[in-house]
């Protein structure tokens, strides 16, 4: 079986394999046998331990399935702030480097802005009191 590789950019999102499914079955029905509370746990702790690929899709294209391992998808979870109980939400998940990107683009975009307004003020388009509260509202202060 062919692994694929996560790429840290994109969201994913955790499917439900048919061993889950499975399991999830296995577990129900041996709640409501005699022994099945201890048994239903000790099984699903080793189902837990044992699985080592884990069936996952992008956000972008929901019907694309792949496998990857599963200390890919680990790692993949702890750096973008997933964890077990939403890992089966299809959530958009941003990066601080996408944050940090976003955030530069924001503040380039407010000095362009402000030089744009020192010009108009330096061509008597606007009066220093308009230039300074446009200053204030694009510095946020």
């Amino acid at each position: 079986m062919q692994f694929q590789k996560l790429d840290p950019v994109k969201s994913y999102y955790r499917r439900w394999s048919t061993a889950d499914y499975v399991i999830i079955i296995l577990v129900a029905l041996g709640i409501v046998s005699v022994f099945g509370i201890p048994v239903s746990i000790i099984l699903y702790a080793i189902y837990r331990m044992v699985e080592s690929k884990v069936y996952v899709s992008d956000i972008d294209n929901r019907g694309d399935k792949f496998w990857v391992r599963k200390i890919d998808w680990k790692n993949y979870r702890d750096t973008h702030g997933k964890n077990v109980f939403n890992e089966y939400r299809p959530q958009r998940v941003v990066t601080s480097q996408q944050e940090n990107e976003a955030a530069n683009a924001n503040q380039n975009n407010n000095i362009d802005q402000l030089s744009k307004l020192k010009e108009l003020l330096d061509q008597g388009v606007l009066t220093q009191e308009e230039f300074d509260a446009k200053k204030k509202e694009l510095l946020n202060l």
